[in-house]
């Protein structure tokens, strides 16, 4: 399985930032946060394969 069991290991800053900003959701100290993509995001479609390959290859 190629699964990132770190942020220090991820090559996607955005996966890293992302990381940092739900890590107590994921942990389940805080409540849940909402992110949005802004539509105009020129970079979105990247960003949201590297959320979809980070999240498929990992266990809860």
């Amino acid at each position: 399985m190629n699964c990132y069991s770190c942020k220090n290991k991820m090559n996607s800053s955005y996966i890293k930032w992302l990381i940092e900003l739900l890590g107590p959701v994921l942990l389940g100290s805080k409540p849940c946060e909402i992110i949005t993509i802004p539509a105009f995001d020129n970079d979105k479609e990247n960003k949201l394969k590297d959320i979809y390959m980070y999240f498929n290859n990992c266990k809860k």
